[in-house]
């Protein structure tokens, strides 16, 4: 069952139970998946559909936890990851989606290596682009990528970098916003509006070409 991209259609109670088996399947092969149950699980979690979860469940934590049996630290890190993979890749998730059997999904650890790793390369854009282009399409690893990211930071890190910001910094910093929202288990509608805020500023972006 692929679902849409929304989140905003809430679910009827026989299509809830349909999401939350495929999501305890989809778990037992989450190498290959995490990217799936991260996008089931954010239905579940803004929907609040564990309710629905048998045996009965007080949270979403406790669905995950106990139903699932993912570690909150893992559930938190893919649901930064598919975040942050919708603001900086979009076309990921479509390809994904749409069930192209070539994607090549990064593991959600590297995917948070990158996210966390952004901050750091703040006027070193088009060096982060590059390492941004090894996770997503290169799948580089997560101590290849540690290498690098070292590496670039000890040659770069005394070299002035001023550079205008543009839309896409603008956006790049949304995710890392985003991502640090859902770790701090914010309200679904603090996350919605920065959710629409993104929309907008992305047609903008797009019309301006």
């Amino acid at each position: 069952m692929i679902l849409p991209r929304t989140t905003t259609d809430l679910p009827s109670q026989r299509a809830a139970l349909a999401l939350l088996d495929e999501t305890a399947r989809a778990v037992k092969v989450m190498k290959a998946s995490w990217l799936q149950v991260a996008k089931n699980l954010q239905r579940i979690r803004e929907h609040q559909l564990w309710r629905f979860a048998r045996p009965p469940c007080e949270n979403f934590e406790g669905y995950v936890y106990g139903v699932l049996q993912i570690p909150p630290g893992v559930s938190r890190r893919m649901l930064a990851a598919v975040s942050y993979t919708e603001l900086r890749r979009p076309q990921l998730l479509d390809d994904y989606e749409a069930g192209k059997t070539d994607v090549h999904v990064p593991s959600y650890d590297v995917v948070n290596q990158l996210r966390r790793a952004e901050k750091s390369f703040e006027g070193q854009e088009e060096s982060f682009r590059e390492l941004e282009s090894r996770v997503f399409d290169e799948g580089v690893g997560r101590v290849a990528l540690k290498r690098d990211i070292e590496e670039r930071l000890g040659e770069e890190a005394n070299e002035p970098a001023a550079r205008a910001p543009d839309m896409r910094h603008v956006l790049d910093q949304l995710a890392t916003i985003d991502g640090i929202l859902q770790e701090l288990k914010t309200s679904k509608e603090s996350r919605q509006l920065l959710a629409r805020l993104v929309e907008s500023l992305r047609g903008e972006k797009t019309a301006a070409g």
